[in-house]
């Protein structure tokens, strides 16, 4: 009888064989099956929203709902990458220290990064956006002091 000769594989040359790149990777790159919240229009929560701030809680206005009632229709896309910057996602460690402090006092410090909705002039939405395109409000910050801009030349 005639015994088979077993060749002996190395760990690495098993993983090197169960490694394979996509027969097509191009198409696979471009195709995700993954939802997007850009291509949703925006849903509000205020679950998250900040009751006891004195300067940053959330003042239902005129303002404010016509601004959110015009979000409505648009796409995240449209909001937050075809509005001049505008509207942007903003690293939490960048915020101000009292708001940094508030994140935790609130408990949503586990967030790298929260959204920021230009309402008008000064006036700024600030939020954490989901991966369904809902917006939890957080903060209603009239004055801009959340996320101070950046003054160019300075």
């Amino acid at each position: 009888m005639g015994s088979k000769k077993k060749s002996k594989k190395t760990a690495v040359d098993t993983a090197k064989e169960t490694i394979k790149p996509p027969v097509n990777s191009k198409k696979s790159a471009v195709k995700s099956d993954v939802k997007s919240n850009m291509s949703l229009h925006p849903r509000w929560r205020f679950q998250k929203r900040d009751c006891e701030h004195e300067r940053w809680h959330l003042e239902v206005t005129e303002l404010l709902l016509e601004k959110l009632t015009n979000f409505e229709s648009m796409t995240w896309s449209q909001i937050l990458v075809g509005a001049k910057k505008q509207n942007h996602h903003v690293k939490t460690y960048k915020l101000i220290k009292e708001a940094q402090k508030r994140l935790v006092t609130l408990k949503l410090d586990d967030y790298d990064e929260i959204c920021s909705l230009r309402l008008d002039g000064t006036h700024r939405l600030y939020g954490v956006l989901d991966e369904d395109g809902v917006f939890s409000i957080i903060w209603n910050d009239f004055e801009h002091e959340i996320y101070p801009s950046q003054k160019k030349n300075t």
